[in-house]
Parts: structure tokens; C-alpha cells; sequence
């Protein structure tokens, strides 16, 4: 694998389907009209480097074959993120070598996730990189929620010296309401984290803990389960997602195979919409070429509009013990 991924992706991302999924995650029907700020790309060695390319340079970046990546930052919506993921610091190749029990511990969380969401009338894309499950949506600039968020995350932000032009590496500087409303939607994401990590106690076989940067005997528990709100610890413009149908190299980029890892058993890997999968086809379809291309024929992977849902989600995180803890925490 680890020698051939490039010219793999380059022949792979020649498909006009997977282009096509590309282009409607990261905002548009073609590369000059992306809403996406910027792109990344990361080869298997790293020596690359994840550097910020133009949203017109995708063509560029489907040539080199690489994992690929859109920002966090839009021009026309705020995108919500929430992750879960599997963690076991004492052995971390345990996802690629046993995926099927990894699956069967972190599923609770999962569904979790998406009986809490469905409370509010908010239905996310639902995607599958590696190991990780990440939930996405967006917020349109133009609703009234946006206004709310970036009211509620606006006195936060005299931590505007991480949103310096300088910090931004050649883009534009990002508008202080954008960032106020990133800090808004992060304080109303950890509250739905709150409410998944509670349902998923009732039906769950490991821990599930908020953003876990620590695991294994330090805390007495040899697994867990994350519910990642990293995105929001950092600025606007600082964070990623991957793209659907991209290569997905983290096995290789983190240096499992030079950990005892037999290579045979670390198959290529694709980031793909979960779209009602059943648990085994969400194991295989990931691994399997073929079926990862007969899959971007049909998916739906543009990020769904949950403002209406955010507005709902809002209210109710303004009625909860959290609305009046974070209102002390960050006064």
C-alpha cells in the first residue's frame, strides 16, 4: 500500500463521480465557485506537509493523489462538527487491526449522537473516516441563529489574537462575528455532547468521555471512546475536514506499520457517507475500492443546511444547566 498510495489516488481520483462528491462537500458544482476558504493535502510521509492551497487548485490536488481536506471555514455557513472515536493510547493500531470490535464498542455512541440531534430536528451528514465518526452540518450565515451564535460566543473573543492575519497564513483575516459565532456553536455542540455522553452510559461497554486526550492505565481503563469537540478549541480558520471518497492515510501518516504492524493487514482506506449502512458494510465498503466508486455514483455528500434545527437546539441549550455555567465560566 504504502508505496503505490499516490499513483493509486491519482488513477482513483480520476472518477467523475468521486470528483463530483468532492466538489458538493466543499460547497459548490466546481472548483472556481467552492465555498470552502481553503484546501490541504497529505501524502504518507508527511514531508508535504498539510499546506492551505486555493479552493481552485483542487484539480492540482487530485493530480497528487494524496488524503484530502477542506476548511472548517466557509464563506456562506457556519459548519458544525461532531466527532466520536474510538482511543486506546497503550495500543493505537487497534482500530485498523481489529475494526469489527472497534465498531461493535463505539456504536452505542454513534447512535447516540443521532437520537440527540434528531431531538432538535437536526439531521447531519454522516461520515466515516477510518476509525472516526463525524457529524456535520451547517448553519447559513444569512439565518437568524447565526446572529444568536455569534451573540452568545462574542464576549469570548478577545481571544482575537489567534484570528491575526499573520496566524492566517495569506487568507483573508476572519470577521470577528465569524469567529464569535464559531465560539457561540462550540458552547451549544458541548452541550449536545453532554446529553450523547449521558444516553450512551445506559447502553454502552466503554466509557464514553468528552475530547479524550488521555487513556490506558493513568485511567484505569484500557479503552474509551471519544466524543471529540477539539474543533472548537481551536480558530476558525485552524481545522479541517476530509473529504468524502478521499484516500484516508492516517495508518500509514502516523507510523502504525513501523509498530509491529503487519502491512497485509492495514488495507487502503476511503472516507465515505455511512448513508443507513449496516455495521458489516460499513467494515467492508471503507476497504474496497470498487465498492467506494459504485457508492459515489449514488451519494448524497453536500452539507446539509440544519439552521432551523440549530435555532431549536439553541433554545433548549438556553434552558439548561450549561447555558448558565458557561455564562460563569466565561464571564
Amino acid at each position: 500500500m504504502a508505496g503505490g498510495a499516490g499513483q493509486m489516488g491519482i488513477n482513483y481520483y480520476s472518477d467523475p463521480h468521486v470528483r463530483a462528491r468532492m466538489l458538493e462537500f466543499a460547497g459548490g458544482g466546481c472548483a472556481d465557485r467552492l465555498t470552502c476558504r481553503f484546501l490541504t493535502s497529505a501524502d504518507l510521509t508527511g514531508a508535504r506537509g498539510c499546506v492551505r492551497r486555493r479552493p481552485a487548485e483542487l484539480a492540482r490536488l487530485w493530480d497528487e493523489g494524496g488524503e484530502l481536506h477542506r476548511s472548517l471555514w466557509d464563506r456562506k455557513a457556519l459548519i458544525a462538527h461532531l466527532g466520536v472515536e474510538y482511543v486506546n493510547f497503550d495500543s493505537p493500531a487497534e482500530p485498523y487491526l481489529d475494526p469489527e470490535r472497534v465498531l461493535h464498542l463505539i456504536h452505542h455512541v454513534d447512535w447516540a449522537v443521532e437520537a440527540v440531534l434528531l431531538d432538535y430536528g437536526i439531521r447531519p451528514l454522516h461520515l466515516l473516516v477510518g476509525p472516526a465518526h463525524h457529524f456535520v452540518w451547517r448553519v447559513r450565515r444569512a439565518s437568524p441563529v447565526f446572529a444568536e451564535l455569534a451573540s452568545l460566543g462574542r464576549p469570548a473573543v478577545p481571544s482575537q489574537r489567534r484570528y491575526s492575519p499573520p496566524r492566517t497564513r495569506g487568507l483573508d483575516e476572519v470577521a470577528a462575528e465569524w469567529a464569535a459565532a464559531h465560539v457561540g456553536l462550540g458552547r451549544v455542540v458541548e452541550y449536545v455532547a453532554h446529553r450523547v455522553r449521558e444516553l450512551a452510559e445506559l447502553v454502552g461497554e466503554v466509557p464514553a468521555e468528552l475530547s479524550v486526550t488521555e487513556s490506558g492505565p493513568a485511567r484505569h481503563e484500557p479503552e474509551g471512546v471519544s466524543i471529540d469537540l477539539s474543533a472548537y478549541s481551536d480558530p476558525l480558520h485552524g481545522r479541517t475536514l476530509c473529504l468524502p471518497f478521499s484516500l484516508y492515510l492516517q495508518p500509514w501518516r502516523r507510523g502504525l506499520l513501523n509498530c509491529g504492524t503487519d502491512p497485509a493487514r492495514l488495507r487502503p482506506m476511503f472516507a465515505v457517507p455511512v448513508l443507513g449502512m449496516q455495521p458489516r458494510e460499513g467494515l467492508e465498503i471503507p476497504r474496497d475500492p470498487a465498492r467506494v466508486l459504485s457508492l459515489a455514483r449514488h451519494a448524497e455528500t453536500r452539507i446539509p443546511d440544519q439552521s432551523k434545527g440549530t435555532e431549536h437546539l439553541l433554545a433548549a441549550y438556553r434552558e439548561s444547566d450549561w447555558y448558565g455555567f458557561h455564562a460563569w465560566f466565561y464571564s
